[in-house]
């Protein structure tokens, strides 16, 4: 009987994940949510293709971040008077949950990404002239749980990429009226001291915008320029210098886009990292295979018993 019970729960669980909200895997893969319908794209770098998915948010969502800790990205309504955390599945399917409180509705969000200490940090971008103010919020009890001004930060941006080794958040400026720093420049934001510190120049056209802003477990930071022809490059985190390394979108698409990507993933071109510790959906799958392997050789013994 117990074991019945056992096999249910298991069952109803990866039942939940195939036909509901699937997870992610930790993977190379690079994903971008565009246009009015909030579409997910995947794209891989390393055989420079990429795939739509069908299923969509049927809103424009934007901020989005990829959470390690349950393999899903979350992000914001892109709308002015009814600010949702959504989370984003691995078929593109969105579930809202929630209005969240302390997030004004004034400005839009389309900067975002999560932190190492699992908060997803959004930012008004450049979408009106709050630029210095980064919020951490809860995913979990949908709140916004610290405000971070950011020192002198008067520059608009379209996204931010937290990289692991080094802890903090990177993006490019634009070309906006309100900016103090040139556009094209790779920023580096300090969340823990409230500062930021400019890198270097692109060496890119400064109309370019950096809708999506990625970084892997090696420190790796990328970024693909949504205006134009979709460029994706590598950005030196040094010097800030942008080498084109793919094109993420197809022909003609250049509407609103944002990225995020598995942080703890090694890069393209690079050697596999050590094997990372399974997903919960993973040690589903390997408690199933291991209930159903005990279970197999009791009905073998039984066998052998009765013979």
């Amino acid at each position: 009987m117990l074991l019945k019970i056992i096999l249910f729960a298991i069952f109803a669980t990866l039942s939940t994940n195939a036909f509901g909200q699937r997870p992610f895997e930790c993977s190379r893969l690079f994903y971008q949510v565009f246009s009015s319908e909030g579409q997910l794209l995947k794209y891989d770098i390393e055989r420079n293709i990429f795939e739509i998915e069908p299923n969509n948010a049927g809103r424009r969502i934007n901020a989005t971040g990829y959470r390690q800790k349950d393999n899903f990205a979350y992000g914001v309504t892109f709308t002015r008077d009814d600010l949702q955390l959504v989370r984003v599945s691995a078929n593109g399917s969105v579930e809202e949950l929630g209005t969240i409180a302390g997030l004004s509705s004034v400005p839009l969000y389309p900067v975002g990404d999560f932190g190492g200490d699992d908060l997803l940090y959004v930012n008004a971008g450049g979408t009106s002239n709050v630029f210095n103010i980064i919020h951490a919020i809860d995913v979990d009890t949908v709140e916004v749980v610290n405000s971070i001004n950011i020192a002198g930060s008067n520059f608009g941006i379209s996204d931010i990429a937290y990289n692991p080794v080094d802890g903090l958040f990177y993006a490019v400026t634009q070309n906006i009226g309100a900016s103090q720093v040139p556009a094209q420049t790779l920023i580096a934001i300090d969340i823990e001291t409230g500062t930021f510190e400019e890198r270097g120049l692109t060496g890119l056209e400064a109309n370019g915008v950096f809708g999506s802003m990625y970084a892997d477990a090696r420190g790796n930071v990328y970024g693909s320029d949504r205006t134009g022809e979709g460029i994706f490059y590598q950005l030196n985190t040094q010097t800030g210098e942008a080498t084109s390394i793919g094109k993420t979108l197809p022909e003609g698409l250049t509407a609103s886009i944002d990225g995020f990507s598995c942080s703890a993933n090694p890069g393209p071109f690079a050697p596999p990292l050590p094997n990372p510790i399974p997903t919960i959906s993973q040690w589903g799958l390997i408690t199933l295979a291991a209930i159903l392997g005990i279970a197999g050789l009791l009905v073998i013994r039984r066998k052998k018993l009765s013979a």
